[in-house]
């Protein structure tokens, strides 16, 4: 992911878990959060924190669940874009591209 994300002159930080992201964060340093559903699927309930910080934030979640109640879960916590594994890098990119448009 860093290295894409290089490529595509995008710097960014880079957390194992959402406490450390939690901590980590403030209010407009960051455009973009890419967030991974999880095993534990704690990625709506960072979704929903991140956005009460900084309500303007675009979000995708990443995922390797395809189930339709994941999806759902993820856009109702308020995330700007949603893809399910396997995606390609440019699936990432467009998603990227998309939401720094708006």
């Amino acid at each position: 992911m860093k290295v894409f994300l290089l490529r595509w002159n995008i710097s960014g930080e880079f957390f194992s878990n959402s406490q450390d992201a939690l901590k980590f964060f403030e209010p407009g340093r960051f455009d973009l959060l890419i967030t991974n559903f999880g095993k534990n699927g704690e990625g709506p309930a960072l979704i929903r924190k991140i956005k009460e910080i900084q309500p303007g934030i675009k979000i995708i979640c990443l995922t390797g669940y395809n189930a339709r109640e994941v999806r759902e879960a993820c856009l109702a916590a308020g995330c700007d874009s949603f893809l399910s594994k396997p995606f390609g890098l440019d699936e990432l990119g467009s998603a990227i591209e998309r939401l720094s448009e708006e």
